[in-house]
């Protein structure tokens, strides 16, 4: 546990959030005894932004809340203006240094605020940006250079986090894209965290600074999860604090030690005489967080309770070490939901890897310095682990830029690991599960099912494959659909496409399958020949819903089932991993595969049996 330190706003000199002292500390409290009713959802551009004390501010109204500060209605428009995706200013260069892409500003990055500071312009960041980076990221988290003459500072406040788009239902936000860049080819980001300048931060951002309680990780932590949180109140109390986007000071986190959430809240303890003390704050993810990101199911999340006090604001900041007194309110996940519905996608169909990148921007004609790199990677890594370890595992933070070099071929998945997707095939899903309401799957008894009921946002991506050594002309996409089965049948334009990454870092549509308003009778196999340009070494294959529709409404289920990537050489018909050698890595596979219709199927019967394995045999050694 930290150590428990008075809050104490003299100590902090640009604190990341509003500190909530003197006058406001006598304010009335909310009334949480009387039921909340439920808030109108959260806009897709929602925008939540730090305080700076430094620079006078006082508290932002976020746009979940009724009356919105004309500074947050300003950066609402943020995204409005992000129109000409992939055109940024010519003279924006963009590097990448490892896993940190370095932009160079060229006079349209970094702008004069009038006052004889300077200002980013984010929208011509996130541009430069995806000019040299294709569709892989949710979230974009930008931090300027310390080689600028002055303090580099955000739009508002001292950081912020603007929100593009919401797939998820249940969580008191709408859903959709909130701009017109899915035209673009930007499907992915769902928001984009601007993190202000490296010197605001101390130089190891494992370092509590915020009142001795909050690092520049357990930072990112709160604003990286304002893509889903805190947005949802409880049926019988009132659990929402600062700007009712984040957890009320009087709410104790659910989960015990370890779990005083850094949106805010605290780890409450109770001396049974109608006063209590707080023990921890900012001090990992709390199971209630765990259920709003998708990872953790609705019964995992332990009871827990909210204090009826008058004592302190509700949207006063976590602080160890500090007695109320009240009533408490116990609650479960039962009265969340209860409220705002359950989230879906649930955590059988949700993601659970998160592609963060991490951009740097430094001064025209400079390069980054070592120790901006140095702190960019510690803040990178810390950020990963701390999700991992706060999480108890169950999801992952991936902030490496672009897509690893892929493995070799075999890639082959029959979908029967049901109900979850095998995630060492597809390493991103979004409203998929495995289930067995296909009908008549051609293997086992299970399959790929998208129904499209998440915004027409399901979607299943592959790990990266190593297309490199494949002769041209000889790769080919297998896989068995079906239309409706045992579920709704898709209606005129309730379609699916097939799609590959190619070597230009864009997808591709290799196939579509139309949604006609028949349902077929059972699974029909297609094979789709890759061209030249999938033949590289970051290969990706994405089965994708086309139709965009309200979140929860039924587009029709299409079933998917026996994906396999086959190499169809006439001259090494045997060479399943196609490195121009039939050997014991290409019997090993067929062997693995025995009885099933996968790739080492070679005479097409439909089954690798004894038949296959005399042809492998009869193939062995050095293609010709």
């Amino acid at each position: 546990m930290k150590q428990s330190i008075p809050m104490d706003i003299s100590v902090v000199r640009r604190s990341a959030l509003l500190l909530t002292t003197g006058a406001a500390l006598s304010a009335a409290g909310v009334a949480i005894a009387t039921p909340p009713q439920s808030r109108k959802p959260v806009r897709l551009n929602h925008t939540v932004v730090l305080p700076d004390p430094d620079a006078g501010d006082t508290n932002f109204r976020s746009a979940g809340a009724g009356e919105i500060d004309p500074r947050i209605a300003a950066m609402e428009k943020l995204f409005d203006t992000w129109g000409s995706l992939h055109a940024p200013n010519e003279g924006a260069a963009a590097t990448d240094v490892g896993d940190i892409a370095v932009i160079e500003d060229d006079g349209s990055l970094i702008l004069d605020d009038g006052n004889g500071g300077l200002v980013t312009n984010t929208v011509a960041i996130l541009d430069a940006f995806y000019a040299n980076h294709s569709d892989l990221y949710d979230e974009v988290v930008i931090f300027t250079a310390s080689g600028f003459p002055t303090d580099v500072d955000p739009e508002a406040g001292f950081a912020f986090f603007s929100g593009r788009a919401n797939y998820v239902a249940g969580i008191n936000k709408t859903q959709g894209i909130s701009d017109s860049t899915a035209s673009a080819g930007i499907t992915r980001l769902v928001g984009v965290l601007n993190m202000n300048d490296i010197p605001d931060y101390p130089a190891d951002p494992q370092t509590d600074f915020l009142g001795g309680v909050a690092s520049g990780v357990e930072i990112l932590g709160q604003e990286t999860e304002h893509a889903f949180a805190a947005f949802t109140q409880a049926d019988i109390a009132d659990i929402l604090g600062r700007g009712d986007a984040h957890w009320s000071f009087f709410l104790n986190h659910p989960g015990g030690p370890g779990n005083a959430s850094p949106m805010e809240g605290n780890l409450w303890q109770d001396n049974g005489d109608g006063t209590f003390i707080t023990t921890e704050s900012f001090n990992g993810y709390s199971p209630l967080d765990d259920y709003l990101y998708g990872i953790r199911a609705p019964q995992d999340v332990p009871p827990f309770y909210v204090i009826d006090s008058t004592d302190f604001n509700d949207g006063t900041f976590p602080s160890p070490g500090t007695t109320a007194s009240g009533t408490r309110i116990d609650l479960t996940i039962d009265n969340i939901i209860n409220l705002n519905g359950a989230r879906l996608p649930d955590t059988t169909t949700s993601m659970k890897i998160f592609h963060i990148a991490f951009v740097l921007v430094v001064p025209q004609g400079t390069t980054p310095t070592t120790s901006d790199l140095d702190f960019m990677n510690q803040f990178r890594i810390g950020w990963e682990n701390y999700f991992s370890t706060t999480t108890d595992s169950l999801g992952v933070m991936d902030t490496t830029l672009g897509l690893p070099v892929g493995a070799p071929l075999p890639f082959a998945d029959s979908f029967d690991s049901g109900p979850n997707v095998d995630l060492t095939n597809w390493t991103y899903h979004q409203g998929t599960v495995v289930d067995s309401l296909g009908a008549n799957e051609p293997t086992g008894d299970s399959s790929l099912h998208l129904d499209g009921q998440w915004g027409g946002a399901d979607e299943i991506r592959s790990r990266t494959i190593d297309l490199a050594p494949i002769a041209s002309g000889t790769a080919f996409v297998n896989y068995a659909v079906e239309r409706g089965g045992n579920a709704t049948t898709p209606a005129l334009g309730q379609d699916m496409v097939i799609e590959y990454f190619n070597n230009a870092n864009q997808w591709v549509t290799l196939f579509t399958i139309a949604g006609d308003g028949f349902a077929d009778a059972s699974f029909m196999n297609f094979s789709n020949a890759l061209p030249d340009d999938a033949l590289h070494n970051r290969f990706r294959l994405r089965f994708r819903r086309l139709r965009i529709d309200n979140i929860g409404v039924d587009d029709g289920s299409i079933f998917v089932d026996d994906v396999n990537i086959s190499v169809n050489n006439s001259a090494c018909v045997a060479d399943i991993n196609g490195d121009g050698i039939v050997n014991g890595a290409d019997l090993a596979t067929l062997l693995t595969q025995w009885g099933t219709n996968g790739p080492a199927d070679f005479n097409n019967d439909g089954i690798v049996n004894g038949s296959d394995l005399a042809l492998l045999l009869t193939n062995w050694g050095d293609c010709l």
